[in-house]
Protein backbone atom coordinates (compact mmCIF):
# COMPACT_ATOMS: atom_id res chain seq x y z
CA UNK A 1 0.00 0.00 0.00
CA UNK A 2 0.94 3.65 -0.58
CA UNK A 3 1.59 5.60 2.42
CA UNK A 4 -0.90 8.95 1.37
CA UNK A 5 -1.54 10.89 4.62
CA UNK A 6 0.59 12.75 6.73
CA UNK A 7 -0.87 12.56 10.23
CA UNK A 8 0.76 10.72 13.19
CA UNK A 9 -1.44 11.49 15.78
CA UNK A 10 -4.38 11.71 17.10
CA UNK A 11 -6.23 13.79 20.43
CA UNK A 12 -5.96 15.20 22.69
CA UNK A 13 -9.05 13.65 23.55
CA UNK A 14 -10.81 14.79 26.72
CA UNK A 15 -12.27 12.42 29.05
CA UNK A 16 -15.64 12.77 30.68
CA UNK A 17 -15.38 8.93 32.89
CA UNK A 18 -17.82 7.31 30.17
CA UNK A 19 -16.09 7.32 26.64
CA UNK A 20 -13.52 4.26 26.52
CA UNK A 21 -13.11 4.48 22.88
CA UNK A 22 -10.57 6.85 20.87
CA UNK A 23 -9.64 7.22 17.41
CA UNK A 24 -6.62 7.09 15.60
CA UNK A 25 -6.81 8.27 11.75
CA UNK A 26 -3.62 6.91 10.45
CA UNK A 27 -1.75 3.46 9.27
CA UNK A 28 -0.53 1.04 11.70
CA UNK A 29 0.95 -2.45 10.90
CA UNK A 30 0.96 -3.69 14.20
CA UNK A 31 -0.72 -3.14 17.16
CA UNK A 32 2.37 -2.33 19.32
CA UNK A 33 3.08 0.77 16.91
CA UNK A 34 1.14 2.95 19.11
CA UNK A 35 1.56 5.39 22.04
CA UNK A 36 -1.16 6.01 23.93
CA UNK A 37 -1.05 8.91 26.31
CA UNK A 38 -3.29 9.79 29.64
CA UNK A 39 -2.19 12.84 30.97
CA UNK A 40 -3.99 14.10 34.08
CA UNK A 41 -4.83 17.88 35.26
CA UNK A 42 -1.33 18.04 36.74
CA UNK A 43 0.27 18.20 33.91
CA UNK A 44 1.70 14.69 34.56
CA UNK A 45 1.54 11.66 32.01
CA UNK A 46 1.12 8.18 31.79
CA UNK A 47 1.84 5.80 28.67
CA UNK A 48 -0.81 3.27 29.11
CA UNK A 49 -0.14 -0.76 28.87
CA UNK A 50 -0.78 -2.41 25.58
CA UNK A 51 -3.53 -5.06 26.65
CA UNK A 52 -3.33 -4.11 30.38
CA UNK A 53 -4.68 -0.89 30.00
CA UNK A 54 -6.32 -1.22 26.98
CA UNK A 55 -6.92 -2.61 23.17
CA UNK A 56 -6.25 -1.50 19.86
CA UNK A 57 -9.03 -2.49 16.49
CA UNK A 58 -7.95 -1.06 13.14
CA UNK A 59 -4.43 -2.52 12.71
CA UNK A 60 -3.65 -2.49 8.64
CA UNK A 61 -6.57 -0.15 7.72
CA UNK A 62 -5.07 2.57 5.71
CA UNK A 63 -7.87 4.88 7.77
CA UNK A 64 -7.02 3.94 11.51
CA UNK A 65 -8.87 2.55 13.83
CA UNK A 66 -9.53 3.15 17.10
CA UNK A 67 -8.18 2.05 21.02
CA UNK A 68 -10.64 1.00 23.87
CA UNK A 69 -9.37 1.59 27.75
CA UNK A 70 -11.98 -0.32 29.40
CA UNK A 71 -9.67 -2.51 30.54
CA UNK A 72 -8.34 0.38 32.41
CA UNK A 73 -11.37 2.63 32.79
CA UNK A 74 -12.80 5.71 30.68
CA UNK A 75 -10.69 8.90 31.69
CA UNK A 76 -11.72 11.34 34.04
CA UNK A 77 -13.15 15.14 32.43
CA UNK A 78 -9.33 16.16 34.21
CA UNK A 79 -7.57 13.89 32.23
CA UNK A 80 -6.73 13.61 28.19
CA UNK A 81 -6.11 10.59 25.85
CA UNK A 82 -3.19 10.91 22.99
CA UNK A 83 -2.38 8.56 20.33
CA UNK A 84 0.85 8.82 18.42
CA UNK A 85 2.47 6.54 15.84
CA UNK A 86 5.65 4.79 17.36
CA UNK A 87 7.39 2.40 14.88
CA UNK A 88 10.69 1.43 16.40
CA UNK A 89 13.76 2.26 15.17
CA UNK A 90 14.78 -1.02 13.98
CA UNK A 91 14.89 -2.70 10.49
CA UNK A 92 14.24 -6.34 10.33
CA UNK A 93 13.27 -6.85 6.84
CA UNK A 94 15.54 -9.42 5.16
CA UNK A 95 16.08 -10.08 1.42
CA UNK A 96 18.54 -12.68 0.33
CA UNK A 97 21.27 -12.46 -2.02
CA UNK A 98 19.59 -13.65 -5.60
CA UNK A 99 16.50 -14.92 -3.31
CA UNK A 100 12.53 -14.50 -4.51
CA UNK A 101 11.87 -11.32 -5.13
CA UNK A 102 8.82 -10.18 -3.02
CA UNK A 103 7.15 -6.51 -4.00
CA UNK A 104 4.76 -6.87 -0.75
CA UNK A 105 7.42 -7.66 0.96
CA UNK A 106 9.68 -4.86 0.08
CA UNK A 107 6.69 -2.70 0.23
CA UNK A 108 5.92 -3.10 3.49
CA UNK A 109 9.29 -2.36 4.57
CA UNK A 110 8.77 0.97 2.71
CA UNK A 111 5.84 1.79 4.33
CA UNK A 112 7.33 1.45 7.89
CA UNK A 113 10.29 3.59 7.13
CA UNK A 114 7.78 6.26 5.94
CA UNK A 115 5.79 5.85 9.56
CA UNK A 116 9.50 6.20 11.18
CA UNK A 117 9.37 9.67 9.02
CA UNK A 118 6.10 10.72 10.13
CA UNK A 119 6.96 10.07 13.18
CA UNK A 120 10.47 12.08 13.30
CA UNK A 121 8.52 14.75 11.70
CA UNK A 122 5.94 15.22 14.80
CA UNK A 123 8.98 15.17 17.12
CA UNK A 124 10.50 18.00 15.11
CA UNK A 125 7.47 20.03 14.92
CA UNK A 126 7.68 20.27 19.28
CA UNK A 127 11.19 20.62 19.28
CA UNK A 128 13.00 24.15 19.84
CA UNK A 129 14.85 25.46 16.69
CA UNK A 130 17.47 27.86 15.90
CA UNK A 131 18.39 30.23 13.01
CA UNK A 132 20.60 27.87 10.16
CA UNK A 133 22.69 31.32 9.91
CA UNK A 134 23.45 30.80 13.74
CA UNK A 135 27.12 30.12 14.60
CA UNK A 136 28.38 27.46 16.99
CA UNK A 137 29.26 30.29 19.66
CA UNK A 138 25.59 31.58 19.60
CA UNK A 139 24.20 28.30 19.95
CA UNK A 140 26.03 27.31 22.81
CA UNK A 141 25.14 30.82 24.50
CA UNK A 142 21.49 29.98 23.70
CA UNK A 143 21.13 26.47 25.24
CA UNK A 144 23.36 27.78 28.46
CA UNK A 145 21.03 30.58 28.79
CA UNK A 146 17.90 28.33 28.98
CA UNK A 147 19.51 26.30 31.52
CA UNK A 148 20.28 28.79 33.29
CA UNK A 149 16.48 29.87 33.07
CA UNK A 150 15.39 26.17 33.90
CA UNK A 151 17.55 26.15 37.09
CA UNK A 152 16.23 28.97 38.51
CA UNK A 153 12.28 28.12 37.38
CA UNK A 154 11.71 26.30 41.63
CA UNK A 155 13.17 29.44 42.83
CA UNK A 156 10.11 31.83 41.27
CA UNK A 157 7.59 29.67 41.83
CA UNK A 158 8.81 29.68 45.47
CA UNK A 159 7.87 33.31 45.63
CA UNK A 160 4.88 31.69 47.50
CA UNK A 161 6.99 32.86 50.41
CA UNK A 162 5.27 36.25 50.34
CA UNK A 163 1.93 34.96 51.40
CA UNK A 164 1.42 35.70 54.81
CA UNK A 165 3.54 38.92 54.52
CA UNK A 166 4.51 41.24 51.73
CA UNK A 167 8.10 42.78 53.44
CA UNK A 168 9.43 39.11 53.58
CA UNK A 169 9.89 39.59 49.91
CA UNK A 170 13.23 41.43 50.28
CA UNK A 171 14.27 38.30 51.97
CA UNK A 172 14.52 36.83 48.78
CA UNK A 173 15.89 39.26 46.70
CA UNK A 174 18.98 38.17 45.69
CA UNK A 175 17.22 34.69 44.26
CA UNK A 176 14.60 37.28 42.67
CA UNK A 177 16.98 39.27 40.93
CA UNK A 178 18.67 36.14 39.78
CA UNK A 179 15.90 36.01 37.14
CA UNK A 180 16.19 39.49 35.99
CA UNK A 181 20.05 39.06 34.64
CA UNK A 182 18.81 36.14 32.79
CA UNK A 183 16.41 38.63 30.61
CA UNK A 184 18.57 39.58 27.86
CA UNK A 185 19.28 35.58 27.23
CA UNK A 186 15.22 35.56 27.21
CA UNK A 187 15.31 38.05 25.10
CA UNK A 188 17.30 36.55 22.66
CA UNK A 189 15.57 33.25 22.84
CA UNK A 190 12.15 34.88 21.74
CA UNK A 191 13.67 36.67 19.09
CA UNK A 192 15.41 33.33 17.19
CA UNK A 193 12.51 31.55 18.49
CA UNK A 194 10.70 31.31 14.94
CA UNK A 195 13.45 30.16 12.88
CA UNK A 196 13.28 26.63 11.47
CA UNK A 197 16.42 25.22 12.52
CA UNK A 198 16.17 21.88 14.67
CA UNK A 199 17.84 21.86 17.95
CA UNK A 200 18.46 18.44 17.11
CA UNK A 201 20.67 19.34 14.38
CA UNK A 202 23.16 21.30 16.91
CA UNK A 203 22.44 19.42 19.86
CA UNK A 204 22.34 15.91 18.53
CA UNK A 205 19.62 15.23 21.23
CA UNK A 206 16.30 16.88 21.59
CA UNK A 207 15.15 14.84 24.07
CA UNK A 208 17.74 15.86 26.77
CA UNK A 209 17.12 20.14 26.05
CA UNK A 210 13.18 19.22 26.21
CA UNK A 211 14.34 17.41 29.97
CA UNK A 212 16.38 19.90 31.01
CA UNK A 213 13.65 22.91 30.53
CA UNK A 214 11.15 21.03 32.10
CA UNK A 215 7.93 23.21 31.43
CA UNK A 216 9.57 25.59 29.37
CA UNK A 217 9.15 23.74 26.28
CA UNK A 218 8.45 26.07 23.99
CA UNK A 219 10.19 29.86 24.96
CA UNK A 220 8.34 31.80 22.28
CA UNK A 221 5.33 31.10 23.99
CA UNK A 222 6.45 31.63 27.36
CA UNK A 223 8.76 35.17 27.46
CA UNK A 224 5.64 37.37 25.72
CA UNK A 225 7.80 40.50 24.89
CA UNK A 226 7.71 44.02 26.34
CA UNK A 227 4.10 45.68 27.54
CA UNK A 228 3.07 48.23 29.63
CA UNK A 229 0.42 46.17 31.34
CA UNK A 230 0.33 42.54 32.81
CA UNK A 231 -0.73 40.84 29.61
CA UNK A 232 -4.02 38.72 29.90
CA UNK A 233 -3.37 35.84 26.73
CA UNK A 234 -0.31 34.55 25.34
CA UNK A 235 0.97 35.84 21.93
CA UNK A 236 -0.87 33.02 19.98
CA UNK A 237 -4.13 33.95 21.82
CA UNK A 238 -4.38 30.69 24.47
CA UNK A 239 -4.33 30.71 28.06
CA UNK A 240 -1.48 32.05 30.21
CA UNK A 241 0.30 28.97 32.22
CA UNK A 242 2.10 29.51 35.40
CA UNK A 243 5.65 30.38 34.72
CA UNK A 244 5.15 32.98 32.01
CA UNK A 245 7.03 35.81 31.70
CA UNK A 246 7.00 39.21 30.25
CA UNK A 247 8.89 42.52 30.75
CA UNK A 248 7.24 45.56 32.25
CA UNK A 249 8.36 48.55 30.41
CA UNK A 250 7.17 50.94 32.83
CA UNK A 251 8.19 49.82 35.79
CA UNK A 252 11.48 48.41 33.86
CA UNK A 253 11.43 44.92 35.59
CA UNK A 254 10.86 41.37 34.76
CA UNK A 255 7.24 40.07 35.73
CA UNK A 256 6.14 35.79 36.11
CA UNK A 257 2.74 34.87 36.03
CA UNK A 258 2.02 32.87 39.10
CA UNK A 259 -1.69 31.43 37.79
CA UNK A 260 -3.79 34.29 39.21
CA UNK A 261 -1.64 37.42 38.55
CA UNK A 262 1.65 38.79 37.79
CA UNK A 263 4.84 38.85 40.16
CA UNK A 264 7.88 41.38 39.74
CA UNK A 265 10.97 38.96 39.93
CA UNK A 266 13.21 42.30 40.91
CA UNK A 267 14.14 42.93 44.66
CA UNK A 268 12.01 46.12 44.78
CA UNK A 269 9.22 46.46 46.47
CA UNK A 270 6.57 49.68 44.86
CA UNK A 271 3.01 50.64 45.48
CA UNK A 272 1.95 48.75 42.25
CA UNK A 273 4.09 45.19 42.89
CA UNK A 274 2.73 44.70 45.98
CA UNK A 275 -0.40 45.22 44.26
CA UNK A 276 0.33 42.30 42.08
CA UNK A 277 1.70 40.39 44.98
CA UNK A 278 -1.41 40.32 46.93
CA UNK A 279 -3.29 39.68 43.50
CA UNK A 280 -1.25 36.19 43.32
CA UNK A 281 -2.50 35.11 47.07
CA UNK A 282 -4.50 32.71 45.32
CA UNK A 283 -1.45 30.97 43.97
CA UNK A 284 0.87 31.60 46.97
CA UNK A 285 -1.98 29.99 48.93
CA UNK A 286 -2.21 26.80 46.64
CA UNK A 287 1.60 26.21 46.93
CA UNK A 288 1.68 26.40 50.95
CA UNK A 289 -1.13 23.49 50.56
CA UNK A 290 -3.42 25.82 53.15
CA UNK A 291 -6.53 24.28 53.45
CA UNK A 292 -10.45 25.56 53.15
CA UNK A 293 -11.39 28.26 56.07
CA UNK A 294 -14.04 30.77 56.54
CA UNK A 295 -13.14 33.55 59.61
CA UNK A 296 -16.33 36.05 60.21
CA UNK A 297 -18.38 36.18 57.57
CA UNK A 298 -21.19 35.58 59.96
CA UNK A 299 -25.16 36.03 58.80
CA UNK A 300 -27.86 37.53 60.33
CA UNK A 301 -31.04 39.30 59.77
CA UNK A 302 -30.65 42.80 59.03
CA UNK A 303 -31.66 44.46 62.45
CA UNK A 304 -33.94 46.54 59.88
CA UNK A 305 -35.50 44.53 57.70
CA UNK A 306 -35.49 41.42 59.34
CA UNK A 307 -37.64 39.35 56.90
CA UNK A 308 -35.93 40.49 53.28
CA UNK A 309 -32.52 40.97 54.61
CA UNK A 310 -28.78 39.57 55.90
CA UNK A 311 -26.34 41.61 57.15
CA UNK A 312 -22.82 39.28 56.48
CA UNK A 313 -20.22 40.24 58.66
CA UNK A 314 -16.65 41.31 58.15
CA UNK A 315 -13.81 38.61 57.70
CA UNK A 316 -12.32 36.29 55.16
CA UNK A 317 -12.43 33.06 53.94
CA UNK A 318 -10.38 31.05 51.49
CA UNK A 319 -11.70 28.38 49.25
CA UNK A 320 -9.96 25.97 46.81
CA UNK A 321 -6.47 27.70 47.04
CA UNK A 322 -8.68 31.45 46.37
CA UNK A 323 -8.60 33.90 49.13
CA UNK A 324 -10.60 36.74 49.60
CA UNK A 325 -11.25 39.53 52.71
CA UNK A 326 -14.35 41.90 53.37
CA UNK A 327 -13.30 45.03 55.46
CA UNK A 328 -16.63 45.29 56.59
CA UNK A 329 -20.33 44.15 56.87
CA UNK A 330 -22.52 43.76 53.84
CA UNK A 331 -25.89 44.12 53.39
CA UNK A 332 -27.99 41.64 50.83
CA UNK A 333 -31.52 42.16 49.73
CA UNK A 334 -33.29 38.47 49.79
CA UNK A 335 -36.25 39.96 47.42
CA UNK A 336 -34.32 41.39 44.37
CA UNK A 337 -32.08 39.78 41.58
CA UNK A 338 -28.36 39.56 42.55
CA UNK A 339 -26.50 42.82 42.38
CA UNK A 340 -22.76 43.66 43.40
CA UNK A 341 -22.51 45.87 46.92
CA UNK A 342 -24.11 46.34 50.12
CA UNK A 343 -27.83 46.43 49.85
CA UNK A 344 -27.50 45.00 46.63
CA UNK A 345 -29.66 42.15 45.57
CA UNK A 346 -28.95 38.49 46.56
CA UNK A 347 -30.62 35.86 44.50
CA UNK A 348 -28.76 33.96 41.94
CA UNK A 349 -32.70 33.41 39.83
CA UNK A 350 -35.47 33.58 39.94
CA UNK A 351 -37.95 35.35 42.28
CA UNK A 352 -37.79 34.47 46.69
CA UNK A 353 -39.04 31.12 47.29
CA UNK A 354 -41.56 30.06 49.68
CA UNK A 355 -40.45 27.08 52.31
CA UNK A 356 -37.16 26.70 50.87
CA UNK A 357 -33.50 26.88 52.23
CA UNK A 358 -31.30 29.17 50.85
CA UNK A 359 -27.52 28.51 50.49
CA UNK A 360 -24.94 31.46 50.90
CA UNK A 361 -21.89 31.31 48.47
CA UNK A 362 -18.66 34.07 48.22
CA UNK A 363 -18.51 35.31 44.95
CA UNK A 364 -14.83 37.48 43.52
CA UNK A 365 -14.82 39.94 41.10
CA UNK A 366 -12.79 38.79 37.50
CA UNK A 367 -11.37 41.77 37.11
CA UNK A 368 -10.26 42.97 40.86
CA UNK A 369 -9.74 39.68 42.83
CA UNK A 370 -9.81 42.08 46.04
CA UNK A 371 -13.04 42.54 45.73
CA UNK A 372 -15.89 40.47 46.96
CA UNK A 373 -19.37 39.97 46.96
CA UNK A 374 -21.95 36.93 48.01
CA UNK A 375 -25.17 34.96 46.56
CA UNK A 376 -27.92 33.37 48.07
CA UNK A 377 -28.84 29.79 46.03
CA UNK A 378 -31.16 26.88 46.65
CA UNK A 379 -28.66 25.07 44.94
CA UNK A 380 -27.18 23.03 47.61
CA UNK A 381 -23.27 22.88 45.46
CA UNK A 382 -21.91 25.73 44.64
CA UNK A 383 -21.22 24.10 40.56
CA UNK A 384 -24.91 24.42 40.44
CA UNK A 385 -25.04 28.39 41.05
CA UNK A 386 -26.10 30.81 38.08
CA UNK A 387 -23.08 32.99 38.37
CA UNK A 388 -23.67 36.80 37.64
CA UNK A 389 -21.19 37.86 34.78
CA UNK A 390 -17.77 39.34 35.41
CA UNK A 391 -17.89 37.01 38.77
CA UNK A 392 -16.68 33.95 39.99
CA UNK A 393 -17.60 31.87 42.78
CA UNK A 394 -15.42 30.42 44.74
CA UNK A 395 -15.66 26.11 44.82
CA UNK A 396 -17.80 25.03 47.62
CA UNK A 397 -17.85 28.33 49.61
CA UNK A 398 -21.02 27.85 51.18
CA UNK A 399 -20.97 29.62 54.25
CA UNK A 400 -24.14 29.29 55.49
CA UNK A 401 -27.81 28.48 55.27
CA UNK A 402 -31.08 29.77 55.65
CA UNK A 403 -34.93 29.45 55.55
CA UNK A 404 -37.85 31.30 53.92
CA UNK A 405 -41.85 30.60 55.62
CA UNK A 406 -44.66 30.38 53.81
CA UNK A 407 -44.88 33.87 52.88
CA UNK A 408 -41.26 34.11 51.01
CA UNK A 409 -39.37 35.61 54.19
CA UNK A 410 -36.69 34.96 56.29
CA UNK A 411 -37.26 32.85 58.97
CA UNK A 412 -35.91 34.39 61.89
CA UNK A 413 -32.73 33.32 63.36
CA UNK A 414 -29.62 34.51 65.08
CA UNK A 415 -26.40 32.80 64.39
CA UNK A 416 -22.91 32.81 66.50
CA UNK A 417 -20.04 31.36 65.02
CA UNK A 418 -22.02 27.94 63.66
CA UNK A 419 -24.51 27.84 65.93
CA UNK A 420 -27.64 28.86 64.42
CA UNK A 421 -30.98 29.53 66.76
CA UNK A 422 -34.49 29.91 65.79
CA UNK A 423 -36.16 33.11 67.09
CA UNK A 424 -38.97 30.68 67.69
CA UNK A 425 -38.91 26.91 68.23
CA UNK A 426 -40.91 24.99 65.28
CA UNK A 427 -43.08 22.22 65.61
CA UNK A 428 -42.46 18.87 63.56
CA UNK A 429 -44.61 16.94 65.05
CA UNK A 430 -47.24 16.52 67.71
CA UNK A 431 -49.29 12.68 67.48
CA UNK A 432 -51.04 10.11 69.53
CA UNK A 433 -50.38 7.83 67.17
CA UNK A 434 -47.07 5.35 66.74
CA UNK A 435 -45.27 6.03 63.41
CA UNK A 436 -41.80 4.97 61.92
CA UNK A 437 -40.04 7.88 59.57
CA UNK A 438 -37.01 6.36 58.20
CA UNK A 439 -36.14 9.43 56.14
CA UNK A 440 -38.08 12.58 57.98
CA UNK A 441 -37.86 15.77 56.62
CA UNK A 442 -38.03 18.17 59.17
CA UNK A 443 -39.50 21.62 58.26
CA UNK A 444 -37.22 23.87 60.90
CA UNK A 445 -34.10 22.39 59.19
CA UNK A 446 -32.48 23.03 55.98
CA UNK A 447 -32.50 20.49 53.04
CA UNK A 448 -29.88 18.80 50.95
CA UNK A 449 -26.81 19.89 53.48
CA UNK A 450 -25.89 17.94 57.20
CA UNK A 451 -26.31 19.62 59.89
CA UNK A 452 -26.12 18.91 63.81
CA UNK A 453 -30.10 19.29 64.52
CA UNK A 454 -30.84 21.00 67.80
CA UNK A 455 -34.12 18.93 68.73
CA UNK A 456 -36.37 18.77 71.87
CA UNK A 457 -38.29 15.34 71.95
CA UNK A 458 -41.43 14.99 74.26
CA UNK A 459 -43.47 11.82 75.20
CA UNK A 460 -46.39 11.14 77.69
CA UNK A 461 -47.98 7.75 78.90
CA UNK A 462 -51.20 7.12 79.91
CA UNK A 463 -52.00 5.45 82.99
CA UNK A 464 -50.74 1.64 82.99
CA UNK A 465 -49.00 2.49 79.37
CA UNK A 466 -45.42 2.15 78.23
CA UNK A 467 -44.43 4.43 75.60
CA UNK A 468 -40.66 5.44 74.23
CA UNK A 469 -39.67 8.23 71.32
CA UNK A 470 -36.47 7.45 69.26
CA UNK A 471 -34.45 9.72 66.59
CA UNK A 472 -30.93 9.35 65.33
CA UNK A 473 -29.58 10.17 61.78
CA UNK A 474 -30.82 6.48 60.40
CA UNK A 475 -32.98 3.88 61.99
CA UNK A 476 -31.12 1.35 64.35
CA UNK A 477 -32.53 -2.01 64.35
CA UNK A 478 -30.73 -2.72 68.02
CA UNK A 479 -31.90 -2.18 71.77
CA UNK A 480 -34.75 0.39 71.94
CA UNK A 481 -32.27 2.99 73.36
CA UNK A 482 -29.67 2.51 70.83
CA UNK A 483 -30.36 6.16 69.65
CA UNK A 484 -29.31 10.17 69.80
CA UNK A 485 -31.94 10.99 71.30
CA UNK A 486 -34.29 8.62 73.45
CA UNK A 487 -37.19 8.67 75.95
CA UNK A 488 -38.84 5.81 77.42
CA UNK A 489 -41.96 6.75 79.33
CA UNK A 490 -44.57 5.16 81.65
CA UNK A 491 -47.78 4.77 83.72
CA UNK A 492 -48.65 8.90 83.78
CA UNK A 493 -45.47 10.21 83.04
CA UNK A 494 -44.47 13.36 81.19
CA UNK A 495 -40.77 13.56 79.98
CA UNK A 496 -38.80 15.55 77.70
CA UNK A 497 -34.99 16.15 76.63
CA UNK A 498 -33.44 18.51 74.22
CA UNK A 499 -30.03 17.19 72.34
CA UNK A 500 -28.57 17.18 68.61
CA UNK A 501 -28.76 14.59 65.87
CA UNK A 502 -26.78 14.51 62.84
CA UNK A 503 -28.77 14.97 58.99
CA UNK A 504 -27.74 13.06 56.81
CA UNK A 505 -26.34 14.94 53.11
CA UNK A 506 -29.77 15.32 52.32
CA UNK A 507 -31.20 16.87 55.42
CA UNK A 508 -32.78 13.86 56.63
CA UNK A 509 -33.03 12.38 60.07
CA UNK A 510 -35.03 8.93 61.41
CA UNK A 511 -37.97 9.38 64.00
CA UNK A 512 -40.13 6.70 65.82
CA UNK A 513 -43.09 6.91 68.40
CA UNK A 514 -43.92 3.45 69.68
CA UNK A 515 -46.67 2.63 72.29
CA UNK A 516 -45.95 -1.08 73.92
CA UNK A 517 -49.00 -1.13 76.07
CA UNK A 518 -52.33 1.86 76.61
CA UNK A 519 -52.23 5.20 75.20
CA UNK A 520 -49.63 8.14 74.57
CA UNK A 521 -48.46 10.96 72.53
CA UNK A 522 -45.26 12.75 71.55
CA UNK A 523 -44.07 16.19 70.00
CA UNK A 524 -40.39 16.68 68.15
CA UNK A 525 -39.65 20.40 67.58
CA UNK A 526 -36.60 21.94 65.84
CA UNK A 527 -34.69 24.87 67.77
CA UNK A 528 -31.64 25.62 65.10
CA UNK A 529 -28.77 23.52 63.95
CA UNK A 530 -24.88 23.96 64.59
CA UNK A 531 -23.47 24.35 60.53
CA UNK A 532 -20.67 22.00 61.44
CA UNK A 533 -19.43 21.48 57.85
CA UNK A 534 -18.77 25.39 56.97
CA UNK A 535 -14.36 25.32 57.76
CA UNK A 536 -15.57 28.61 60.29
CA UNK A 537 -12.30 28.64 62.41
CA UNK A 538 -12.85 29.33 66.28
CA UNK A 539 -16.65 27.29 65.41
Amino acid sequence: MTISSTNSRSGPYPGNAVTTVFDYDFFIADERHLLVIKRRANGDEEILTLDADYSVSGVGNPEGGSIDTAAGGAPTAAETITLLLNVPFTQETELENQGPFSAKTIETALDVAAQRDLQLSERLDRAIVVSPTSTPTEIAELINGVLRLASIIEAVTELAGVAQSIPPAADVAAEIATVATVAAEVAAVAAIAAQTVAVAGVTGDVETVAANIGDVRNFADVYLGASVVNPILRADGSALQVGDLYFNSADQAMRVYGGAGWVPTDGTVTAAKISDLQADKDAIAAKLVMPDFVRGLVPNPNAGVPLTSLDISAGDARFGGKYISFAGTLTKRLNAAWSAGSNGGFLDTGAVAASKTYHIYVLRKLADITVGDFIASLSNVSSGVTVPAGWEILPSSRIGSFLTNGSSQIVGFKQYGSRVKLLGAIAEINTSSPFDFPAYNPIGLPDGISVDARMLIQAQGGNGSAVNFRCDTEEHSGANADASLYVNVISNTRIQIGGKVRTTAAGLFWARFDIQIGTGDCALTSHGWDDYTVPRMGG
